[in-house]
């Protein structure tokens, strides 16, 4: 009687310590009631190991500088996985981050989208990297909430945030296989931004580049710095 009581207890207690050990801490934020920048800030301002991001659009100024800021004051691992108009906006702030030394991601589009399109240019299809999340530490924050004034001050958007291993885990997986498909452009990788001082040629580096990412490195440091391979 007393070892099936045992049984019994040490049966619940084994099921509520693995509740506990799972379950998520979860907040919601919509703006532009909630100001979803605010707490963003905070968090990036917070971090202590990590802030990996994948989002469409970084045209905020304060949220770019929290992330140099991250990166080279207090040595965060910051990387960022974003769409090719990001850093090709005027608007965009892509390119100040990768002069900054941190590694940017681009996504340069689906494959089999890109395929498709030359094989029949008149058919319409736009592949970008339309994801809005971030691992800030053990914290996720995901949602429809571009790193922009406009998001923050007058569009309607949506944020979760916090913390839930399970959650954290496929966000990370997802990031680390979207990184996998994208363009590598860390600042070291841009020899065109200071031509004087590279000892790899452009020319040879630009022969390893694909024709869409000669393209995209034309519009960011301009015609006259990148030379066809």
């Amino acid at each position: 009687m007393q070892l099936n009581f045992f049984y019994k207890v040490t049966w619940k207690w084994l099921l509520i310590c693995s509740f506990s050990f799972t379950q998520a801490t979860l907040s919601t934020l919509f703006s532009p009631d909630d100001n979803p920048s605010e707490k963003l800030i905070l968090l990036l301002q917070g971090a202590k190991k990590r802030i990996y991001a994948a989002v469409y659009m970084i045209t905020d100024k304060t949220i770019t500088q929290e992330l140099i800021n991250a990166k080279n004051k207090r040595n965060i691992d910051v990387q960022i996985i974003t769409d090719e108009i990001s850093v090709t906006s005027p608007w965009g702030k892509g390119k100040e981050l990768i002069r900054n030394n941190i590694p940017v991601f681009i996504f340069m589009g689906d494959p089999t989208a890109i395929q498709l399109k030359k094989n029949n240019p008149k058919l319409y299809i736009n592949s970008i990297m339309h994801h809005k999340f971030a691992l800030i530490d053990n914290t996720i924050w995901a949602g429809s909430f571009n790193w922009t004034k406009s998001a923050n001050t007058f569009n309607r958007e949506d944020v979760i945030f916090g913390e839930s291993r399970p959650l954290k885990e496929r966000y990370l997986q997802r990031f680390l296989s979207l990184k996998a498909e994208c363009t590598a452009s860390k600042q070291e990788d841009f020899y065109a931004i200071q031509p004087k001082e590279t000892k790899v040629s452009t020319q040879s580096l630009l022969t390893k580049l694909s024709i869409k990412t000669k393209t995209t490195l034309k519009r960011l440091f301009g015609a006259k710095q990148i030379q066809h391979a």
